[in-house]
């Protein structure tokens, strides 16, 4: 753990992602099919959030648009992948659990 994972914004942080976080990926995988390759995406997601947080942390406030964009663009590509893979689910059983895990990052 980073030195800087002591402070209550990554604290809070964590606690979502090793409880709530988890408790749905292991849930996700007992259901199976596609829904644990979805879960890999959101895992993915939540790692590129943190390290965000942390970045945050440790850097001056963005100048412009471009530092913004270079900043959360591992995040959007996340978001990308997670909604790109959902329209490709849209035939399974499971597709209702894939398209409410995409609206939550639309």
């Amino acid at each position: 753990m980073a030195s800087n994972d002591n402070l209550p914004v990554l604290r809070d942080f964590n606690a979502i992602f090793n409880d709530t976080l988890a408790s749905f990926v292991t849930v996700s995988r007992k259901i199976g099919g596609e829904l644990p390759t979805m879960v890999d995406y959101v895992t993915h997601l939540f790692d590129a959030q943190r390290q965000f947080i942390r970045k945050a942390i440790q850097s001056k406030k963005p100048t412009n648009d471009q530092q913004i964009q270079e900043l959360i663009k591992p995040q959007s590509t996340h978001i990308e992948a997670i909604c790109g893979k959902e329209k490709l689910l849209k035939r399974s059983s499971h597709e209702n659990k894939f398209s409410f895990i995409c609206s939550v990052y639309k």
